[in-house]
């Protein structure tokens, strides 16, 4: 049990679980603010010195009544077991027990690992804060490069003896994992046993055993608690989660919730609120399948197309632009057709939307992630860009391009190259009524 957790039961609830009416970045699509959290300052203390406290204060002890049920809990069950019975102290119950089982070591034990898993976070955390991460919160993949000093930091990891601890870089770089997969995953649980098997793929071929050289390549793409590591180059990959999508279809948001006008946590990554739904023609937001694309593009002109395929293809590329959110109505022929990719902002064109959908629109934040040392702002935002349109003086596709402290002009050619410099990111915006 930890001294401060996210209440388990409410994972998915706006406004407890999270806070999407708050966003980290201060854009209109950023990332929702952490949520209520259950603090446990008394953890460190027995029930006796408890008992003692609320005696000396003169308040009276309460307790759950459940708690005397040892059939309702496993917990339960074990706290039956050890408690003292009418006919002896808990002194003397606990003297029944061999010495590893009794109270006393086994709350040694626990706070001897609660030491040992406090010392490896920090170092992941150190680990972390000097990766360079670059995290698109539209389409929620990240960019990964570790230099080589981060790996210095993992082998210089010791044990209580001062000698090169191997075990210890393994233990390391599961919870670096864990800090990484966290910031895309859709799973709101990870262990970090899980991760062990992954760590091999992660490190360099010269930090590794032997043995484990001989099964393992870092130029391999690997999976870690549904997030793809691809390889991009040496030490550098690019996260995507849900990849494969058929280990685990995400879940829809059907009309009725869509209704309640509220924010919905989507596959556990997004936080969508449709404004203006309409009650007569049936809409709900589920992911951008292979099979609805085709029909998708065919809604754009040819020069919007290969603008929109070009996007995709930079920040969504192959399967992953099928693990985005895709808000769809049906057709007059009662066909499931896709209007927007909300995440990416990128909308049909109005006239090709259902009369009852016109005044549709849309706010999105990411789910809440720590990190670290990060700048948040470094988090590529596009809900501040300029609607798709073709330019009646020429013909490139002109679209504004929001950077941190600053906005700049980006120009594609109906190949979709970019024609300028450098650039740091191209969004197509969510076009809204005036």
């Amino acid at each position: 049990m930890q001294e401060i957790s996210d209440i388990p039961e409410c994972n998915g609830v706006p406004m407890v679980h999270q806070i999407p009416t708050i966003s980290s970045l201060g854009h209109e699509f950023g990332i929702a603010d952490k949520g209520v959290q259950i603090l446990r300052p008394l953890l460190a203390y027995s029930k006796i010195e408890l008992q003692d406290t609320c005696r000396a204060a003169k308040m009276p002890w309460v307790e759950d009544a459940t708690n005397a049920d040892p059939t309702l809990t496993l917990r339960n069950a074990v706290r039956f077991i050890l408690s003292p019975s009418k006919a002896r102290t808990e002194a003397e119950s606990s003297e029944l027990l061999p010495v590893a089982l009794r109270k006393r070591s086994l709350i040694e034990i626990s706070k001897r690992a609660a030491e040992m898993e406090q010392r490896v976070e920090e170092k992941a955390q150190e680990c972390f804060n000097g990766c360079k991460i670059s995290l698109n919160i539209s389409s929620g993949t990240l960019n990964l490069e570790v230099p080589a000093d981060v790996f210095r930091m993992i082998s210089s990891t010791t044990g209580k003896d001062g000698e090169h601890h191997y075990r210890g870089w393994f233990k390391v770089t599961a919870a670096l994992l864990r800090r990484l997969v966290r910031l895309i995953t859709p799973t709101e649980s990870i262990l970090l046993p899980n991760l062990v098997s992954a760590v091999p793929r992660f490190l360099p071929q010269d930090l590794l055993e032997p043995t484990e050289k001989n099964h393992t390549q870092q130029s391999q793409i690997f999976l870690v608690s549904g997030v793809q590591f691809t390889p991009l180059g040496e030490n550098t990959w690019r996260l995507t989660a849900r990849i494969p999508m058929e280990n685990g279809e995400a879940p829809e948001l059907t009309h009725s919730d869509l209704l309640q006008r509220s924010y919905h946590l989507w596959d556990g990554r997004f936080w969508i609120l449709l404004h203006n739904v309409s009650e007569q023609l049936e809409v709900k937001i589920r992911r951008f399948r292979k099979e609805d694309a085709e029909r998708f593009y065919a809604c754009f002109n040819p020069k919007q197309r290969k603008t929109v395929k070009a996007i995709l293809g930079e920040f969504c590329p192959a399967k992953g632009r099928f693990t985005l959110p895709a808000i769809v109505a049906k057709d007059e022929g009662g066909r499931e057709r896709v209007i927007a990719l909300p995440t990416m902002r990128i909308k049909i064109p109005q006239k090709k939307i259902p009369r009852e959908l016109q005044n549709l629109t849309c706010s999105v934040r990411y789910k809440h992630v720590d990190l670290g040392s990060h700048d948040l702002n470094k988090c590529r935002d596009p809900s501040t860009l300029s609607p798709l349109k073709e330019s009646p003086s020429s013909s490139l596709l002109n679209i504004s391009v929001r950077i941190p402290s600053c906005t700049f002009k980006v120009y594609l050619s109906a190949k979709g190259a970019v024609e300028s410099g450098a650039w740091a990111n191209v969004f197509l915006a969510w076009e809204r009524p005036v």
